[in-house]
């Protein structure tokens, strides 16, 4: 096969193609030779997300399988089957054929990019033994694919870019059942919901807590949060027989009772030890999300941790705003001795009466609230500030004047102030 490329897929996603979307599109007559004696035939699906990076015809170099590919596959599939082998890849010159693709559907966005649907039809006997064993495989969500091709490279973008881009298939198509893979493919895209075989395996104790993308059989087991996934949508089919299969896996799992707090528990320890959910999930679900702490919470509690570090006795509050009280009042004392230091403090007249010191009310107007270097900075300048400069002046001028008038009238009271009279002038 070394003249082949491989494209091989491992993760599954959900999708809402079925069977029945796809039409068959090989010729009547190869249909009809196929499903010749086959009165319940099965279909699988398998579905690509291209453009896709996949295997080229050299070993461990990589290709990007464009739009053109998967075209050229459909108009293949026009004039022929597309088979596979249930036992993976062959070098033989004639490998057994157990499936065959039908059909193709073809869902573009426009851009170059979509998804490729294959309908692959298992038949009840393969090439050589029956399919029994591949198709309830298939109905189990576990069989893999690898398409092979001989590809057809884009010659310009493997000049200009060094890279291989597979546009085409230049025939030897095979799509063959493989055991691993690394390419993106969903398989069965939508479940179709086979009731009995999920019965037979609640019966049998296969039920498992885990859920993968919404599949209702996991790994041979039936998930019951899948079904509870499934019925809680609007319109669904089979709502009725899932909702039973729930009651059933219930009444399997404690003696035909209803889930009981200790195994309602255990399902959700369970599915926290498996990564599958998450206490915050878990807590919004049942009505507590409301009770969950955030980040806003996590400060608040940071908060609380250092005051009662602080030893503040039983009313917490009532002490902060004493002590922020008792801060304040000294810092505002520290900024009135400073300010006493260099302005001095208001002065009497000879009758006792007090007179307001200019200087001191204007630097403490400056300095009120403030600390530290932000307080040696303001009273720095104060010495350079002109308001102050004219006071400071006023205050060093035994003649200075004061112009005072009262509704238009002069005042006669006699007033003094630093201890020197004032001549008051008034007139209209």
């Amino acid at each position: 096969m070394k003249d082949f490329v491989c494209l091989n897929y491992a993760q599954t996603l959900q999708t809402e193609i079925t069977a029945r979307d796809i039409d068959n599109t090989i010729p009547a007559a190869a249909m009809n030779e196929l499903l010749k004696d086959d009165l319940t035939p099965y279909f699988s699906v398998e579905a690509i997300k291209y453009p896709v990076i996949g295997n080229t015809h050299i070993w461990g170099v990589n290709g990007v399988y464009e739009e053109g590919y998967f075209d050229s596959l459909a108009e293949a599939l026009k004039t022929r089957t597309i088979p596979g082998s249930k036992d993976g890849h062959s070098d033989s010159s004639k490998p057994a054929n157990d499936i065959f693709v039908t059909g193709m559907k073809m869902v573009k966005n426009g851009d170059g990019s979509g998804t490729a649907y294959f309908k692959i039809y298992i038949p009840p006997k393969g090439f050589i033994t029956d399919n029994a064993g591949l198709i309830r495989d298939a109905k189990l969500g576990l069989l893999r694919f690898s398409l092979v091709s001989k590809p057809q490279y884009d010659q310009q973008k493997l000049q200009s870019m060094n890279e291989y881009h597979i546009i085409g298939t230049r025939g030897g198509d095979r799509n063959d059942a493989v055991e691993e893979g690394a390419m993106s493919q969903t398989v069965n895209g939508k479940q179709d919901i086979d009731i009995g075989l999920m019965r037979d395996l609640v019966n049998n104790g296969q039920i498992t807590q885990e859920n993968s993308d919404g599949k209702m059989i996991l790994n041979g087991k039936v998930s019951r949060p899948a079904l509870r996934q499934y019925v809680s949508r609007a319109d669904v089919e089979n709502k009725a027989e899932i909702s039973e299969l729930i009651s059933l896996i219930d009444k399997s799992t404690n003696g035909g009772k209803t889930v009981d707090m200790n195994e309602a528990t255990g399902f959700i320890t369970n599915a926290l030890a498996n990564n599958s959910a998450n206490v915050n999930d878990i807590a919004k679900k049942i009505g507590l999300g409301d009770k969950l702490r955030n980040s806003e919470d996590e400060k608040n509690a940071e908060t609380v941790k250092a005051l009662n570090a602080l030893n503040l006795g039983e009313k917490p509050l009532d002490k902060i705003q004493a002590i922020i009280a008792e801060n304040t009042a000294n810092a505002d004392a520290i900024v009135k001795n400073k300010i006493v230091a260099v302005y001095g403090v208001d002065s009497k007249d000879v009758d006792g009466k007090k007179t307001e010191n200019t200087a001191y009310a204007y630097a403490y107007g400056k300095c009120k609230g403030l600390n530290g270097k932000e307080l040696d900075d303001a009273m720095n300048a104060l010495a350079a500030d002109p308001v102050m400069k004219a006071i400071r002046g006023n205050q060093a001028d035994p003649f200075m004047q004061k112009i005072e008038t009262l509704n238009g009238e002069a005042t006669n009271e006699p007033k003094t102030i630093n201890g020197i009279q004032v001549i008051n002038i008034g007139g209209k």
